[in-house]
């Protein structure tokens, strides 16, 4: 059974630049496939539409809220690439384009978004385009107003909040991750938790993100930016594992040759007294 640690050494340099890549989705008809779609094909009214790669096999993803029809169409429809050109439009509008534009509900959180200064009137200007949906919207909310802003996949649709918001908006996924033939999970905590960009439990009881591992699976509780990243680093993981990319012979943490201690020095015996 190979051991993840060889896999971790070998390739997460190159993954910890794959964690929420800046490709952006814009808005308009003409959309083609993004790098995580396959194929384009093109619908009715001439928008092209694209089916989301599978996951790799072996990593499967639970997510309890997230299982109705709405909530996956959501999530597929932010791997599509599209195009966005707001000249100084209104948030409120430009919800509303992106909504009609790739059918999928919208919804602002006009309370919340109220609290920090920011209005549906307030101005979006920003031209984007052959980027994913998803990538678009992180760039296009990161200032709103002077406000950084973001969505999370809520109740079936899709909310526009304040980042302060979602990141105190945590939810437990489930990720099967026997694929990965871990012989040392810690080894891949310790990863997941210094590569990611979420706050994690240090003290028990805290109301951060945990992680817990249990038969195969890893319970993990983040929100949902952070899990994003979770699923790239895992999905490329495995890929490494699939492809055998690695030194089976590189040494593992735990492998590595221990440093024989430092032999204790002779005490020196005293010069004799000549006087």
């Amino acid at each position: 059974m190979r051991n993840l640690n060889n896999w971790i050494v070998a390739g997460l340099m190159g993954l910890c630049g794959w964690l929420e890549p800046f490709s952006v989705a814009s808005v308009g008809p003409g959309s083609v496939r993004a790098d995580d779609v396959q194929p384009t094909v093109t619908g009715e009214g001439g928008v092209s539409t694209s089916e989301p790669k599978s996951r790799p096999v072996g990593i499967r993803v639970s997510s309890p809220g997230m299982d109705s029809p709405n909530a996956k169409k959501i999530a597929d429809v932010l791997a599509l690439e599209t195009h966005l050109e707001f000249p100084g439009n209104p948030l409120a509008d430009v919800a509303d384009f992106i909504s009609e534009l790739h059918e999928i509900p919208i919804l602002l959180d006009e309370a919340t978004l109220a609290s920090e200064g920011v209005a549906p009137d307030t101005e979006v200007r920003t031209v984007i385009s052959q980027v994913s949906l998803r990538s678009a919207l992180k760039l296009v909310l990161a200032d709103v107003g002077g406000v950084p802003l973001d969505y999370v996949i809520e109740d079936e649709v899709l909310k526009i909040t304040t980042r302060d918001q979602a990141d105190r908006t945590y939810e437990t996924h489930i990720y099967d991750v026997r694929a990965l033939q871990l012989d040392d999970p810690e080894t891949l905590v310790h990863v997941l938790k210094h590569t990611t960009s979420g706050r994690w439990n240090v003290n028990q009881g805290d109301a951060l993100g945990d992680i817990s591992y249990v038969r195969g699976n890893f319970v993990i509780r983040q929100t949902q930016r952070v899990h994003r990243e979770i699923v790239t680093l895992l999905e490329g993981l495995a890929d490494h594992v699939q492809q055998g990319t690695g030194d089976e012979n590189w040494p593992t943490p735990k492998e590595l040759p221990v440093r024989p201690p430092t032999p204790e020095l002779e005490p020196v015996p005293p010069i004799p007294n000549l006087y």
